[in-house]
């Protein structure tokens, strides 16, 4: 897949990857937490709950802190999403 794209546009796959590490240190650290969580609670329904829940939480503050250029899409495409069903 980075193929093409690298002879078409001049984006081979080292720049592909470069623009992936922030968010494959972000998925790490929230699998970090998860795995954290998952050994922390007996009971599966809270592990699912408390796991589900910190897990996007981390997600979200790490690429914020990050400064992951596809959050902003995120943002935009929610907000979208918003004016569309409260109008």
């Amino acid at each position: 897949n980075a193929y093409l794209p690298g002879k078409l546009f001049g984006y081979g796959a080292i720049k592909q990857f470069k623009d992936m590490i922030p968010v494959l240190m972000a998925t790490l650290g929230m699998a970090v937490i998860i795995f954290a969580i998952l050994n922390t609670f007996d009971q599966l329904i809270v592990q699912l709950i408390v796991s589900g829940f910190l897990g996007l939480l981390a997600y979200l503050g790490l690429c914020r802190l990050m400064k992951v250029e596809e959050l902003n899409e995120l943002k935009v495409l929610l907000q979208i999403v918003k004016e569309k069903l409260f109008s």
